[in-house]
């Protein structure tokens, strides 16, 4: 290995808002497939909106990027259950620690993902994605859990 980072083939994210959908972009433009889930259907369609816009605008910056695969790789839904066999899920919800503490607890951390991190950003930046914390198993505490 020549030491070179690549993007989890498959992420999972909690959460569509701002900095949800920003983490998503950022990762499909890294050429992962990206798993989003949302509470509600509603929130569902604006986060898929949300997504849609940004890779868009990104393919209006540079026309070499093929939007409609980029676009493809991206599933948005209210089942938590396709995040089981992610590489890494990545919760971004609200800042209220219940409302983390649930979205983190409906990931089944025993059949995979290999990582979860809970974002905790004041400003989405997909192009410096830097979780705040990794969680081992879901716990409150920094770490990292691999399989």
């Amino acid at each position: 290995m020549t030491g070179e980072r690549r993007a989890p083939e498959t992420v999972g994210v909690v959460g569509g808002g701002r900095m949800g959908a920003g983490i998503a972009h950022a990762f499909l433009l890294a050429g992962s497939r990206v798993r989003l889930v949302e509470r509600d259907d509603t929130s569902a369609d604006a986060a898929r909106m949300r997504i849609g816009d940004s890779i868009r605008r990104s393919g209006e910056r540079d026309r070499g990027l093929d939007v409609e695969e980029v676009g493809a790789r991206l599933t948005v839904g209210v089942e938590i259950d396709p995040l089981a066999d992610c590489e890494l899920v990545i919760e971004a919800v609200p800042e209220d620690r219940a409302l983390k503490e649930t979205a983190l607890s409906s990931v089944d951390l025993d059949r995979r993902p290999r990582r979860v991190a809970r974002a905790s950003f004041t400003v989405p930046r997909p192009a410096l994605l830097q979780p705040g914390a990794v969680l081992d198993a879901g716990r409150d505490r920094p770490g990292l859990r691999d399989r």
